[in-house]
């Protein structure tokens, strides 16, 4: 529930975030308070309400503008190409009659690094709908919009993994801006710029990316997780317990 309602709050869908913040209330102080009287009627009409708004979202999501959840099924079969991309190609294959014999090596090189990049995309342009989304989202938490920097190395991402990219993204730097990056007053006193900086840096190893993420928010509270470890019985001795230990555990 808590992922649908900062998914909604990101993209501006305010009338599901506020439906299930109003959801997650309820069940906050069950948990919270022993004597809260609860109803388990009221409850299951209001996990209704969400489930006919969200079924309303996916109808007007296929049916208006025509997105369909196998519409990648084929995507192993068939590429989706920008059209300038291909204009360009066809631009450069015409001016092949009037060049010099080294101008078709070069042409042909060119080709052959253009049809490898088919189906790919950059990280910039698949998170740019992520990244253009935090202006508001910063705007409701009272903080400013972060600035976002994406060091790709020149390593495009096959349109397959967009999707997943994507979405695991947007869950990272919602949170990153959630309960990381503080208010610009924070950020001041502790000799910070009123704007967060998120940095994503990728990096091509044989044949795996890796994804490194940071931001200069304030990172993990470690004294508190300590606490909250010895709470749980996790930890027999807080004091002793090294920090380091705690931050990889966390991961």
């Amino acid at each position: 529930m808590h992922t649908i309602k900062g998914s909604a709050r990101t993209y501006r869908f305010l009338h599901l975030s506020n439906l299930v913040h109003e959801a997650e209330e309820e069940y906050d102080k069950l948990q919270k308070i022993v004597e809260q009287k609860w109803s388990q009627k009221d409850l299951l009409q209001q996990l209704k309400q969400l489930e006919m708004l969200i079924d309303e979202y996916d109808l007007i999501n296929r049916q208006k503008l025509g997105r369909t959840p196998d519409r990648r099924a084929g995507s192993d079969k068939y590429l989706v190409i920008k059209k300038e991309r291909i204009y360009r190609l066809l631009t450069a294959l015409s001016a092949m009659e009037n060049s010099s014999i080294k101008e078709p090596k070069k042409l042909i090189s060119k080709t052959q690094s253009f049809l490898r990049l088919l189906g790919t995309e950059p990280v910039s342009i698949i998170l740019a709908g992520v990244v253009g989304s935090l202006p508001s989202l910063a705007e409701e938490l009272s903080k400013e919009a972060p600035n976002v920097i994406i060091k790709d190395n020149n390593i495009q991402i096959k349109n397959q993994m967009g999707d997943l990219i994507k979405n695991s993204f947007l869950h990272i730097i919602r949170n990153s801006l959630d309960h990381g990056i503080e208010k610009q007053n924070d950020r001041l006193e502790s000799s910070k710029p009123p704007a967060g900086l998120i940095f994503i840096d990728l990096r091509l190893n044989s044949e795996m990316v890796t994804f490194r993420y940071h931001d200069d928010g304030r990172g993990l509270n470690l004294s508190k997780l300590r606490e909250l470890a010895f709470e749980k019985g996790f930890i027999s001795n807080p004091e002793s317990f090294d920090m380091g230990i705690i931050s990889k555990e966390i991961f």
